[in-house]
């Protein structure tokens, strides 16, 4: 799937910035031909595994060797084997590149996310004029001409949500997974209720942005609004991680992984 298929939701939640795969497509056992970007994750969960949504979180949710990363960038699958309990989880921390370079392929999915932030601005700019026009309680001809060009660009800011380019994005992409070698664990989900049933791959290596998008990223999240104009964010001190965990002696493993789009 395209990212700018419809079919494929952008979405800006409160804690966190989500791109959802539609799961229409037959994903039997045995079945390499799934339709979305998947991998071959070992634990006898069948063949190719569909990827259902990919999470970003300001800042990092995992640490590595003691450090807090910008940002973290999370791909989620969905496991075949119905018997089986879990599902595998693959994490790239993402970290400030050391001469201010750009990730282009991460631009990519952070345009669409922009383009909806900015659609919703557009439809809030629209509540307050509307809003203002009930309480003034009248409208004059040039008022309605006024409102015409408002809502024409109203609705190019909409038609911007749809990206330009006609090329597959891939969340696999080697500007984002730098290294086939992760750090593995059985934990859990990082939001309520963390039911334990996840198996994290960390990867050893971030994925490198600049300072420009990260700031791009924590406006994005931290300052959208709904239609009506209400702050949709419920980030803290420019925080929406969950907490750092005691790790209970979990057992920790590294190995590497086979993806395949």
């Amino acid at each position: 799937y395209d990212i700018t298929n419809p079919s494929v939701r952008k979405e800006i939640h409160p804690n966190k910035l989500r791109l959802t795969y539609p799961q229409d497509y037959d994903i039997t056992i045995h079945d390499d031909g799934v339709g979305g970007p998947s991998a071959d994750m070992p634990k006898g969960w069948g063949d190719q595994l569909p990827v259902t949504h990919v999470d970003i979180k300001i800042p990092s949710e995992h640490w590595l060797e003691g450090r807090q990363y910008a940002a973290e960038y999370q791909i989620f699958l969905v496991q075949n084997r119905e018997s089986q309990r879990g599902a595998p989880a693959v994490s790239v921390l993402i970290d400030l590149h050391p001469e201010n370079k750009r990730n282009e392929k991460l631009q990519a999915l952070l345009n669409q996310f922009q383009a909806g932030w900015n659609a919703d601005m557009a439809d809030c700019e629209n509540y307050v004029r509307q809003s203002r026009r009930v309480l003034e309680s009248f409208a004059s001809f040039v008022e309605d001409e006024e409102e015409d060009a408002f809502q024409q660009n109203r609705d190019k800011l909409r038609r911007k949500a749809q990206w330009a380019s006609t090329d597959s994005w891939d969340p696999w992409d080697e500007d984002i997974i730098r290294s086939r070698y992760f750090f593995g664990y059985e934990g859990s989900i990082t939001e309520p209720p963390c039911t334990q049933f996840i198996s994290w791959r960390v990867m050893e290596l971030p994925a490198l942005i600049s300072k420009e998008q990260l700031m791009q990223m924590k406006s994005i999240l931290f300052n959208h609004v709904d239609g009506h104009c209400r702050p949709t964010s419920n980030h803290h001190d420019g925080s929406v991680a969950r907490p750092l965990q005691p790790f209970n002696l979990s057992i920790l493993h590294t190995s590497t992984v086979t993806v395949h789009n």
